[in-house]
């Protein structure tokens, strides 16, 4: 991937003000611990293309629960290339559009 100019290598900064909002927006001691494991991903998105794809629903689901208090993860597009569903190859052959459906919460609103 780096030979054909596919990766993007970027310097993320911790972003503590971030860190601050998912701590306190956590239920639980465990879902604190996950959500700050991958805070990073959320860290990149926002200094990138705010998309992640990552095949981690379980913190998928945690960080959805919690954009209703951290509204910064509500601009975070996330999505699963193993669901096959979601059409996750398409979507990204189609240069991964920030669709509403696949930000964080969306699913969580809907229901």
């Amino acid at each position: 991937m780096v030979a054909r100019k596919k990766l993007l290598l970027v310097d993320v900064p911790e972003d503590a003000g971030l860190r601050d909002a998912i701590d306190s927006a956590a239920e639980t001691e465990r879902d604190r611990r996950a959500m700050l494991k991958d805070a990073h991903l959320v860290e990149a998105a926002q200094m990138t293309d705010h998309t992640v794809v990552s095949l981690d629903e379980h913190v998928r689901a945690l960080f959805g629960a919690a954009s209703a208090r951290v509204s910064l993860l509500k601009t975070v597009v996330w999505a699963n290339p193993g669901r096959e569903p979601e059409g996750c190859s398409r979507w990204l052959e189609d240069g991964a559009p920030p669709q509403p459906h696949r930000r964080l919460g969306a699913r969580r609103e809907a229901k």
